[in-house]
């Protein structure tokens, strides 16, 4: 009986959670994170379960569109331990795009230029190991792609910036 509620309570958990992103594809944060906020705990006591990583930056990303960026921060980074540890490419590569969100919203371009790099070189192995060439181009237009590629673009004219001024030499 207590194995089966604790199924139950994972069931009802990774439910939440799904229409939580659903809310979160659509724009809708502040409902995402009402629709999870109280399973935050839950998620963070989970143990060797394949879902920490997507439930983690679910969490992370509809804290971060709430201003909470410490609490984001602290599911993003959980999310990449056990993407890791699973091997779960996929959760690897958004980990690498809410960090990098995270870092701008820091005001860390360097660090955010790095993770959208990393990010985006996922995205390179996971689109050369697809097929189908349909399936590749409809991976390549995800949202999360295009973003990374005109934040990395900004970011290299920031840091372009930024570095030239900090080379040029003192003028009388």
């Amino acid at each position: 009986r207590l194995i089966a509620q604790t199924q139950f309570e994972r069931i009802h958990t990774v439910y939440l959670f799904n229409q939580g992103e659903r809310l979160l594809r659509q724009g809708d944060h502040e409902k995402a994170l009402a629709r999870i906020s109280h399973l935050l705990s839950t998620v963070l006591s989970m143990q060797d379960d394949v879902e920490i990583p997507r439930l983690c930056l679910i969490a992370a990303e509809a804290l971060q569109a709430a201003g909470r960026h410490d609490e984001a921060r602290q599911f993003a980074d959980r999310a990449r331990v056990h993407a890791a540890q699973f091997g779960l490419v996929p959760e690897l590569l958004s980990f690498g795009v809410i960090s990098g969100r995270l870092a701008l919203d820091a005001g860390d371009y360097e660090k955010a230029f790095r993770e959208f790099k990393q990010a985006i070189q996922i995205a390179k192995e996971i689109s050369q190991s697809i097929k189908v060439a349909s399936d590749r181009a409809d991976f390549q237009k995800r949202r999360e792609i295009g973003f990374m590629v005109d934040e990395i673009g900004r970011l290299g004219l920031i840091l372009g910036q930024k570095n030239r001024a900090g080379t040029e030499p003192a003028r009388a």
